[in-house]
């Protein structure tokens, strides 16, 4: 299966966010998009779920075109993760909000084989155990796990994550990723997540696509975007891309 963007434009008014963005990934693959702060890629994301509606382009899955079907078999493909916040889903428990992921499937009330599914999920992402406690209690980590499990729950083969590691120390960074990888790996899924952290991109992601100004300045293999000329024009710093005692290349600053 194959996820592509192709020539996406967006404007929320008369100045461009997202200009003739074009991009493809295929199953068991991470991509990650990079970029600056307001280079368009919470943006992007968006387009990409229909949270938001392109002024031009396609956005295809396995050759159907997305922006063409309902809102319900959207959902059916795509999962998305916003970046962590528990404003909007305060007082549910756990199990209630990894439900939510079965809503594109028929009712509120879950049956058997629904009910299955979400323990699936939430055994996957190592989260059953909280299943009654309130959502609003959870840490960091916990949060962004129990979101995803929502994302598997309903059966997305493409997920997009806002950022899945802001907020996180170390630790939990390590924990998500590796979850992430997991997903893409061993589950066959497409994953496009907003990462600020080089290194954890070079280290868990195998393409990436960085954003500048709403532009692709480069897209592929992800050690062939972070290099210092691409570093360089988009952040505006110089670094180093050490390839020397590493599995993969290190983004140091000299």
């Amino acid at each position: 299966m194959r996820f592509e963007i192709k020539g996406l434009k967006f404007s929320y008014t008369s100045a461009p966010i997202l200009e003739d963005v074009s991009l493809s990934i295929d199953d068991s693959e991470v991509m990650g998009i990079l970029g600056p702060n307001g280079s368009g890629k919470t943006t992007l994301l968006k387009c990409m779920n229909q949270v938001l509606k392109p002024m031009q382009g396609s956005i295809l899955y396995d050759g159907k075109d997305l922006l063409s079907m309902e809102r319900r078999d959207i959902s059916k493909i795509m999962g998305y993760v916003p970046q962590n916040n528990i404003s909007e889903t305060a007082f549910p428990t756990v199990y209630e909000v990894v439900m939510m992921g079965r809503r594109p499937y028929g009712s509120w009330m879950l049956n058997s084989h629904d009910n299955e599914i979400v323990w699936v999920a939430m055994e996957k992402m190592g989260v059953s155990a909280l299943s009654a406690r309130r959502f609003d209690r959870l840490s960091s980590g916990q949060i962004q796990r129990v979101l995803m499990a929502r994302a598997i729950a309903q059966g997305a083969k493409v997920l997009l994550l806002d950022e899945p590691t802001s907020n996180l120390d170390i630790r939990y960074q390590i924990d998500v990723m590796d979850t992430v990888r997991s997903l893409a790996k061993n589950d066959g899924n497409i994953v496009c997540a907003i990462i600020h952290d080089l290194d954890l991109a070079i280290k868990y992601c195998d393409k990436g696509a960085l954003l500048y100004h709403g532009k692709v300045i480069a897209a592929g293999d992800i050690i062939d975007v972070i290099t210092p000329e691409n570093i360089k024009k988009v952040y505006g710093v110089d670094v180093i891309v050490d390839k020397s005692n590493y599995d993969r290349p290190h983004v140091i600053m000299p």
